[in-house]
């Protein structure tokens, strides 16, 4: 699905708050993480789970990453917010 990203954003607010209002509080990440997934993939948008990147530090690779979830290639989402992301990525913490 073409949009931008401010769009995408919304997209994905609004699927974070479906699961809310479906699945409210007290469960594991795992299950919010996969009711996202399905959520997002109801709405047509290519979504990816534990997406491997390498973290390199002055061009040489110190590390590695996994990105909980990135949809459409260019938005990373995640439960919980954390300082890392990979490069020319957005972040969009959900539920």
């Amino acid at each position: 699905m073409d949009m931008d990203i401010e769009q995408l954003v919304k997209e994905i607010l609004d699927c974070a708050k479906e699961v809310r209002k479906e699945l409210k509080q007290g469960f594991e990440e795992k299950v919010y993480k996969n009711a996202m997934f399905l959520e997002i993939k109801s709405r047509a948008l290519d979504v990816k789970t534990e997406v491997p990147y390498d973290v390199q530090y002055k061009g040489t690779i110190v590390g590695s990453y996994r990105a909980d979830m990135v949809v459409e290639d260019r938005l990373e989402c995640k439960r919980k917010f954390r300082t890392y992301r990979p490069k020319n990525m957005s972040i969009c913490p959900y539920v």
